[in-house]
């Protein structure tokens, strides 16, 4: 019976060795194209993800060192650019068992785990982008150096019980022990970012606003026209002075 159930054993193992070979090759392949240098490597890299990616637009510069998971949900519109080390997750969370709690965003209008980059947007060095739960960035949008924005975070309790104390802030226990806070995060067209901002799940900048260099946005709106700051960032000016009738 040992024999017959080890000889079955072995054979799964095979079976599944083709998909793990041809996943490994693949990983090898997308690392040299990932860290290839001078302008074949910007060519290389767009011709690459614009078969892998929803949709990839026109002249997009892809810089080396990019890290990309969840291609099939990723969306980036012509003309922009994403620089050295960024790395972007996309897809909708996998179900596992863990607790989630999920918040609304009306102005989220794409599919849940998307990741939609408009044109001209420009994500600078180490942004990163934790899309599972959604995440929407419009036309002429800047993120500065070390953005996070953070449509999925492991959260430190249970919400259905916070007594719970086998909610762990940790990977790798077990569902059971993990808790998820999941919304999308909206930047509409114009928006800046600055430095090591970091964008929580559910929150809104509208257009034309700015969040100032080191804010935390939290679930919410950040109004039109705002320059916000602070923790949780709030407005505290507009961003570009009306224009009065000067007849």
């Amino acid at each position: 019976m040992a024999t017959v159930k080890n000889s079955f054993l072995v054979l799964t193992m095979l079976s599944k060795l083709p998909h793990i070979i041809f996943s490994e090759l693949a990983s090898i392949i997308e690392a040299i194209i990932r860290n290839w240098p001078g302008r074949q490597g910007f060519l290389i890299r767009w011709l690459y993800y614009r078969c892998k990616f929803k949709y990839l637009g026109r002249n997009v510069k892809i810089y080396p060192g990019v890290r990309f998971l969840g291609h099939r949900y990723i969306s980036i519109g012509e003309h922009s650019s994403i620089a050295f080390d960024c790395v972007i997750f996309a897809g909708p969370p996998v179900e596992r068992g863990a607790e989630y709690l999920r918040l609304d965003n009306p102005a989220f209008v794409f599919q849940a785990g998307e990741v939609v980059i408009g044109r001209y947007v420009f994500l600078s060095r180490g942004c990163y982008i934790l899309g599972n739960g959604g995440v929407s960035i419009g036309d002429y949008c800047c993120c500065a150096e070390a953005t996070s924005i953070l449509s999925m975070t492991n959260h430190y309790a249970s919400f259905s019980d916070p007594a719970n104390k086998d909610i762990y802030f940790t990977h790798g226990c077990g569902p059971e022990h993990e808790c998820y806070l999941l919304g999308p995060i909206v930047l509409d067209e114009n928006v800046g970012v600055a430095s090591r901002c970091i964008l929580l799940p559910a929150v809104t900048i509208s257009r034309d606003s700015f969040l100032a260099i080191g804010s935390v946005a939290q679930k919410g709106i950040i109004p039109p026209n705002s320059i916000a700051e602070g923790n949780p960032a709030r407005r505290i000016k507009q961003r570009y002075r009306e224009k009065t009738d000067e007849s």
